[in-house]
């Protein structure tokens, strides 16, 4: 979960935008020097932050949590059950 401590060190540390992030996140992606796990469902977790108004971090749960056979993710975030598809507990 690096990516999630990376994600909220440049949003919060260094007012990095939703798009600097999403680029910063590409180019990790991309670069032959990074050994990244789930390297896939990463790509995905990025192109849904991209797409939408979650957190990166409730992206990258949602699809890694899917990714490794979880049924069901629950959440007590509705942003995060609204666009991560997740399940918000009430």
């Amino acid at each position: 979960m690096s990516l999630i401590e990376l994600s909220w060190v440049l949003q919060t540390c260094f007012d990095v935008s939703r798009a600097q992030l999403v680029g910063v996140l590409k180019k990790i992606l991309g670069a032959s020097n990074f050994k990244i796990e789930h390297g896939l469902l990463v790509a995905a977790a990025t192109k849904l932050y991209n797409a939408g108004s979650s957190d990166f971090d409730d992206c990258l749960i949602a699809r890694i949590s899917e990714g490794v056979g979880c049924e069901k993710i629950m959440t007590f975030d509705r942003n995060a059950a609204k666009i991560a598809g997740m399940i918000l507990i009430t």
